[in-house]
């Protein structure tokens, strides 16, 4: 349970072996490189800018979007293979040759060239559909749509009529005109497709008439003929745009052949970039240049042998951090508590002088995960499929296995509650009466009949992690010999919640009464040594008084905390009860005719799948968030950086066999 040691070190080397050496780093991925512009020896180096990095990037992303063009043509991919990740797993010499010999500018030109072919054929397809979607409305009208423009004496004007009936608009138009006439081409229940005849005299007062009635005038620019004709042309047109967006289709299948190829050499220029990159920050005088960087301690003495044996005349040497220089953070932990690191990541890393919360995390969310199912069915779905997806993803590993171990206390808390898949006796057939008696040997209480021996479990556990939080930050102030804060900050506010919870039990008779006193009198002494010791700062006996008192007001903070912790009593019982709903909701559709078992199988399926998904991902929140609001605030400060080792970070390959 504790940080990774990390050692500073400078590494001098001959200026022409520069490349070499972050070659070297890059493979070996062990060293976190400095920015020399940020240290006082940076004024007395080159630290110029390195050149190349906008072409290696460029290539990298001419690459990078024509792998997304041709994924689209290529074969689909199974279910297993998709998991996978896709990525091409290759050796080194396969790397390199793929490197010096494919013609990649080449086939990234035919992609390009063929993504500007589709796109102009898609365009022109887009245009007519366009049109045969405007022109729908009007197949009927029998007028050519140059034809609906206003001549001298008789106006007409082509528009859809919204919210209201053709026949109230020409209702309004022949009552309140003289010539106003409408004819009707088509109608839906939204809108009517409509052309108004009038005399230009009346241009004036038709167009008011029309704007109060929701008229929209509708314009057909560029649109010559009668509408069914150029529907039945344009409909024309698009066949030869489908059969050349077939041929192109056919094209993208034989680049999509590349695609792995293309996979390899952008992961090669994204590498190259990276590196380049990293050029500036390299320092070199005229004839030697320097790296400074944090590696692990452990690894300093391979990778001192390591650089020294490659390079001639490079030396590695340790150097001693600035005085407020933090060294980036790695966490280290045993096999089983290695997942529960996913969560501190998530919150943040630790400074270099304060202990890893992970481990003293760890049990507490996989309990509290397990308590939010509190079904034994559930919790084997989620053991059997974290293993099954571990079986092919090679990322994100941490995480399932943080979900297996999730899923391992909810097998437990499963069987001590009695959840298997929201099981009841009332549900059971009698030829699966052994079921039942296996659930009933192993359930301790039924968190149904029994809420409150839940509810009694949420908080024991809350009063536990909470007052286990303040322990670690006494120790932790005792290990810094502050031993004044340790006693009147945290073991005050222990004793104090401690005896106020014990007191209360002993009134309501769960303990014996003669302790009640003896409670009362630790709290009371606990309660004066916050009020009295807390601010021991100030001489003022007013001010330390006053600000005792408030910071004794903080017990309700405390009892919030506490009371948080019942989230886990109601994801519990929300978990069973929705169980027993799906149950009941597959056993009335049974008894539908014909499909009845299928309809059954159907919910039953449906409805734990979802139920596991959704809990599950409540379980982890909750779970989550009792660390972060409840118990990493009693102890924890953090601020660390993460150790970032500048090493190859490939997106689409995966080296092997003589890859580093």
């Amino acid at each position: 349970m504790s940080l990774t040691p990390m050692q500073k070190v400078a590494v001098f080397f001959p200026v022409e072996e520069r490349d070499h050496l972050l070659s070297l780093l890059q493979d070996r991925g062990a060293v976190q490189i400095l920015d020399l512009k940020e240290t006082p020896i940076g004024e007395e180096l080159d630290l110029t800018e390195a050149g190349g990095t906008s072409d290696a990037e460029r290539a990298a992303g001419d690459l990078n979007r024509a792998i997304d063009d041709v994924s689209e043509f290529e074969e689909k991919r199974g279910f297993l293979s998709a998991l996978s990740g896709g990525k091409v797993i290759i050796d080194t010499r396969e790397f390199t040759e793929t490197i010096s010999d494919f013609d990649y500018a080449g086939v990234v030109k035919q992609v390009d060239e063929l993504e500007v072919e589709r796109a102009e054929v898609r365009a022109r397809r887009h245009h007519f559909e366009n049109t045969v979607a405007q022109l729908r409305p009007w197949k009927t009208l029998d007028i050519p749509l140059e034809e609906l423009v206003p001549g001298k004496e008789a106006g007409i004007v082509a528009g859809v009529v919204s919210g209201r009936s053709p026949a109230a608009l020409s209702a309004v138009l022949t009552g309140d005109t003289q010539t106003g006439e409408i004819e009707t081409i088509s109608e839906t229940e939204r809108e009517s497709s409509v052309v108004v005849f009038y005399h230009r005299f009346e241009e004036d007062k038709v167009q008011e008439i029309l704007r109060r009635n929701d008229f929209e005038a509708v314009t057909f620019e560029d649109l010559k003929g009668l509408p069914r004709e150029i529907i039945i042309d344009a409909e024309d047109q698009m066949a030869p745009l489908d059969e050349k967006m077939d041929q192109l289709a056919v094209r993208g299948a034989e680049l999509a052949r590349h695609k792995p190829k293309l996979m390899i050499v952008h992961d090669y220029f994204a590498e190259e970039a990276r590196k380049i990159r990293a050029q500036s920050l390299v320092g070199t005088t005229r004839k030697a240049g320097v790296v400074q960087g944090w590696i692990r301690a452990a690894q300093y003495e391979k990778l001192t042998n390591d650089i020294e044996d490659k390079i001639a005349a490079a030396e590695v040497t340790k150097i001693e951090p600035d005085k407020d220089e933090e060294p980036p953070i790695e966490l280290t932990n045993r096999r089983l508590i290695k997942p529960f690191e996913v969560i501190t990541e998530m919150y943040g890393m630790p400074h270099s002088r304060e202990v890893d919360p992970t481990p003293l995390a760890a049990p507490f969310f996989a309990l509290f995960f397990g308590i939010c199912i509190t079904d034994a069915g559930y919790g084997l779905v989620l053991v059997a499929l974290s293993l099954f997806l571990m079986k092919y993803l090679h990322t994100g590993r941490k995480f399932l296995w943080l979900i297996f171990a999730g899923g391992v206390m909810t097998v437990l808390m499963g069987a001590i509650t009695g959840g298997w898949f929201g099981i009841t006796d009332d549900v059971l057939p009698s030829w699966l009466g052994f079921v039942g008696s296996f659930r009933h040997a192993l359930m301790q209480f039924d968190p149904m009949r029994q809420p409150m021996v839940m509810f009694a479990l949420a908080i024991g556990l809350g009063f536990i992690q909470v007052t286990f939080g303040l322990l670690i930050e006494m120790i932790e102030n005792f290990r810094k010999k502050d031993i004044m804060a340790g006693i009147f900050e945290q073991i005050t506010w222990i004793v104090l919640i401690w005896t106020a919870a014990l007191f209360g039990a002993g009134k309501m008779g769960y303990i014996p009464a003669a302790y009640v006193p003896g409670f009362k009198t630790a709290a009371i002494v606990a309660a004066l040594g916050i009020v009295g010791f807390t601010n021991r700062s100030s001489k003022n006996p007013v001010i330390r008084i006053g600000s005792g008192i408030y910071r004794l007001y903080g017990a309700t903070g405390f009892l919030g905390d506490i009371l948080s912790y019942t989230r886990l009593l109601a994801l519990g019982l929300a978990t069973g009860g929705i169980a027993m709903v799906i149950n009941l909701v597959a056993l009335m559709a049974r008894d539908i005719p014909i499909v009845g078992w299928p309809a059954m199988i159907v919910v039953l399926v449906g409805g734990h799948t979802f139920n596991i998904a959704v809990n599950a991902l409540g379980g982890f929140v909750h779970s989550a968030r009792l660390q972060y609001v409840e118990f990493y605030p009693k102890f924890f400060e953090g601020g660390g950086k993460p150790f970032k080792p500048f090493r190859r970070e490939l997106k689409y390959t995966r080296l092997v066999s003589g890859s580093s």
